[in-house]
C-alpha cells in the first residue's frame, strides 16, 4: 500500500499541482493554492492490467461535493489527471470525461466519419464509418463535455 502522507513538492513542480496514486482505490490531484496544497481524493480501482488502474471521475453534480476551488474546474483538472495517468495503462469511468482531444483518436480508430447523420434521436452529428452512431453517442463517456476552445 502506498503512504497516505506524501512529500510535498516544490509549489513549482508540475506547475503547482501534482496527481499521485494513494492506495489500491484511490488518487490524489493536489494543487498548491494561497501558500499550501489542497487536496482532492479521486475513487479508483487497480486492475491486473492493462489497463492497471481506472480512474472513476465523479459525476458534473457529485463534483459539486469537492472543496469550493475545484467546483468551476472539472474538466482542468480532470484533463490535468488523464496527463499523468495516461493509457494504456489507465482508463477512466465518469460522466462527460472525454475532450476533444480524446475523440479525435476514437474517429481515427473507426476509420473517420461517414456522410451519413448519427441515428440517436435529434443528433445531427455524423456518425462513424460503418457505425450507426456518432463518437458522442458510441462512447457515453463523452456525453455532455463541451469542446474545448
Amino acid at each position: 500500500m502506498l503512504s497516505r502522507h506524501l512529500p510535498h513538492p516544490e509549489p513549482t513542480e508540475e506547475g503547482g499541482w501534482r496527481a499521485s496514486p494513494v492506495d489500491r482505490h484511490h488518487l490524489c490531484y493536489e494543487e498548491y493554492r494561497d501558500g499550501q496544497w489542497q487536496r482532492l481524493e479521486i475513487e479508483g480501482e487497480m486492475l491486473a492490467g492493462p489497463p492497471f488502474f481506472i480512474i472513476h471521475f465523479s459525476s458534473i453534480e457529485a463534483w459539486k461535493r469537492h472543496p469550493a476551488w475545484a467546483h468551476h474546474r472539472r474538466d482542468e483538472i480532470i484533463d490535468r489527471i488523464k496527463s499523468r495517468f495516461p493509457p494504456p495503462a489507465h482508463d477512466y469511468e465518469g460522466e462527460a470525461i472525454l475532450s476533444a482531444a480524446d475523440r479525435s483518436p476514437l474517429i481515427a480508430a473507426a476509420g473517420g466519419l461517414s456522410d451519413k447523420p448519427c441515428r440517436w434521436a435529434s443528433c445531427t452529428s455524423p456518425a462513424l464509418h460503418g457505425k450507426q452512431f456518432c463518437v458522442t453517442h458510441c462512447y457515453p463517456s463523452s456525453l455532455w463535455r463541451q469542446p474545448s476552445p
